[in-house]
């Protein structure tokens, strides 16, 4: 399976949940899925058919899945709507940020998961209420009773690390929602 089925179809600027299957060696136990809670999509292709329909995000996710042990990678969003430079999103206002349903979409996949990595980066503090519903998703993927990690340390601004600002070497860490990780 390796899809982007909760694409709005009506309207390509809008993306609930990308999916990718990770081809793990045989020797290795797969632990399930692992999600990843970013800031927006990317441009990544809806359907997988070679590697370079995947952004330079997306195939670091990958990687951190395959290294992992995890046999999915999941991606949902804190806005849904798509976008190369996170920047752009400032202009927007919020509704025009989060789709009808994502919060739901959002909730199905986080009890799905076997591990959830919040990687939003700074970009966040950029786009009005984004520090709001940084808060907001932490609070569901607490309420589902998850865990939430982070990759290494948090930033300077004390968000979690975005994957393509991250080393493959540096360790998943549990973390409380707040400046610091346990």
């Amino acid at each position: 399976m390796i899809t982007d089925t909760l694409q709005n179809l009506e309207d390509d600027s809008y993306r609930y949940e990308l999916r990718r299957d990770i081809k793990l060696d045989e020797s290795v136990t797969d632990k399930g899925i692992v999600l990843f809670v970013m800031l927006n999509p990317s441009s990544a292709k809806a359907i997988e058919r070679t590697n370079a329909d995947n952004d330079h995000t997306i195939r670091k996710c990958m990687g951190f899945a395959k290294r992992w042990s995890y046999g999915q990678l999941r991606v949902v969003n804190l806005f849904e709507r798509r976008g190369k430079r996170p920047s752009n999103l400032a202009a927007l206002e919020f509704g025009e940020l989060v789709g009808s349903n994502n919060e739901e979409h959002v909730r199905v996949t986080v009890r799905e998961a076997t591990l959830v990595v919040c990687a939003w980066g700074d970009p966040v503090d950029a786009i009005p209420n984004g520090k709001e519903r940084a808060q907001q998703m932490l609070g569901l993927i607490k309420e589902e009773g998850r865990q939430p990690h982070v990759i290494g340390c948090l930033t300077n601004n004390e968000n979690p690390r975005h994957p393509s600002r991250a080393a493959y070497a540096k360790p998943l860490r549990h973390w409380n929602g707040k400046g610091d990780q346990e």
